[in-house]
C-alpha cells in the first residue's frame, strides 16, 4: 500500500505532504529521526479503518 504522507525538508525544517490532497504541513522539527517517527505515526493512522459500532 502506498503511504499517504511524504516527508520533505525546507530551510532545515521537516514537512509532510498529503499525497491525496497535496496539503503541506510543518512537523515543527529539524531532527530527522523525530520527523520520521511523526511521519510513521501519520501514515499508520491513515491506514487504520474504524468500523461503526454494531
Amino acid at each position: 500500500m502506498k503511504n499517504r504522507y511524504r516527508l520533505f525538508r525546507r530551510n532545515g525544517v521537516f514537512y509532510t505532504q498529503d499525497s491525496s490532497s497535496g496539503k503541506q504541513e510543518s512537523l515543527r522539527t529539524v531532527n530527522r529521526r523525530e520527523a520520521e517517527d511523526l511521519l510513521h505515526a501519520r501514515n499508520t493512522a491513515a491506514t487504520i479503518v474504524v468500523s461503526p459500532p454494531a
